[in-house]
C-alpha cells in the first residue's frame, strides 16, 4: 500500500524507527518486523532496517528477531567525539551482514 501511495513499484529500505518508544519490544520483534518481512516477501520492500538511540535496545531486537535478515541499523549520537559506544557493537553487526548508518555525528 505504501509503495502504491508513493507511486513506485517498491521501496528500497523501510525501517522500524525509534524502537525504544514502542509500547513493547516484543511488539517490534513479533509484529512490526514480521509485517515488514511480509512486504519484502511480496516484493514491495527490498531491505528491512531498524533505528534507535539505545544500542542495547537495537542489539536486543537484532538478537531476538528470528525472521528474515535485518539489513540496516540507523543509530545516532553513538559514534562521536563524546560517545564511541557504537564500536562495541559494530563487529558483531558487521559479522551478521548488517549495514550501519551513523546519524547525529555532531551529537545533534
Amino acid at each position: 500500500m505504501l509503495a502504491a501511495a508513493l507511486q513506485v513499484d517498491s521501496i528500497d529500505l523501510v525501517q522500524c524507527h525509534d524502537m525504544e518508544f514502542a509500547a513493547s519490544l516484543d511488539q517490534v520483534v513479533h509484529e512490526a518486523l514480521p509485517a515488514m518481512e511480509e512486504a519484502r516477501g511480496q516484493g514491495r520492500v527490498a531491505h528491512v532496517g531498524i533505528t534507535g538511540l539505545p544500542l542495547a535496545v537495537i542489539d536486543y531486537v537484532v538478537n531476538a528477531y528470528d525472521g528474515g535478515p535485518i539489513d540496516s541499523i540507523l543509530s545516532y549520537c553513538c559514534y562521536t567525539l563524546n560517545n564511541t559506544g557504537l564500536t562495541e557493537y559494530l563487529p558483531r553487526w558487521r559479522h551478521a551482514g548488517i549495514g550501519v548508518i551513523q546519524g547525529g555525528a555532531t551529537s545533534m
